[in-house]
């Protein structure tokens, strides 16, 4: 990736403080991103469940 300047264990601490505190709102946001996604699969004719190639 690159350099950093915090170790990787004080920033997977900070990103589980962050996600703890922001828990909903991420999770929210996760759920929408995929809803779009899939939306946009069923306007572009993408695959169905069931449907093979």
């Amino acid at each position: 990736m690159g350099f950093s300047k915090v170790c990787k264990l004080c920033n997977k601490k900070k990103d589980a403080e962050r996600y703890q505190k922001k828990k909903d709102k991420i999770l929210t946001q996760k759920k929408r991103y995929y809803r779009r996604q899939k939306e946009r699969q069923n306007e572009k004719g993408g695959l169905l469940e069931g449907d093979e190639k």
